[in-house]
């Protein structure tokens, strides 16, 4: 069923976001595209009503026409570009800094955090050498990069690393203690 969302989706914004792009650039931006919607229909709750998921589907076309409307060729390609590192991003951040509060409360006596922390610092890996060849991407990425590594290091090490906004958390409950 999503696939066939995400043809709908994508055949009513792909070929405004290509429009007069270089065919070696079109087809990379296609690509990269279904991706971005892929991705952006996976996050929609699967318990939502068919009339809400209709409402959502909507949106994430228009959002896409809105953010690309009015943009050349070469912008529009760097949002795609930009919203497929994000898309990619994200959800590793949010996974890295559940792991890290869930260490944090109740240690890991299974090494079941430190085995996810493991495969998140796999999977950012990837997408940081990846996104090496396109710098602006990189140093636009790269605190984050930084957060979900300092995260799984913290899960990994025991507790004696913290990410700037693991050491926040931890400062403020240290201060709710006193």
């Amino acid at each position: 069923m999503n696939e066939s969302i995400v043809d709908t989706i994508f055949n009513a914004v792909g070929d405004e976001v290509t429009n007069l792009m270089a065919p070696h650039e079109r087809q990379k931006t296609l690509s990269l595209l279904r991706d971005v919607i892929r991705r952006r229909v996976e996050l929609v709750d699967e318990s939502d009503s068919p009339q809400m998921k209709g409402r959502i589907f909507n949106e994430i076309a228009r959002d896409i026409r809105a953010k690309t409307e009015g943009l050349n060729p070469e912008q529009r390609q760097q949002f795609v570009l930009n919203e497929h590192f994000r898309l990619r991003i994200s959800p590793l951040d949010h996974q890295a800094f559940t792991i890290a509060k869930a260490y944090h409360k109740q240690g890991d006596a299974q090494g079941h955090l430190r085995r996810q922390a493991e495969q998140i610092l796999s999977a950012i890996d990837a997408i940081a050498n990846e996104l090496k060849s396109i710098p602006r991407l990189y140093n636009r990425f790269a605190h984050i990069i930084s957060e979900i590594i300092m995260d799984c290091q913290y899960v990994i090490g025991g507790g004696k690393v913290a990410s700037l906004r693991m050491g926040q958390m931890l400062s403020k409950e240290a201060h709710l203690r006193v």
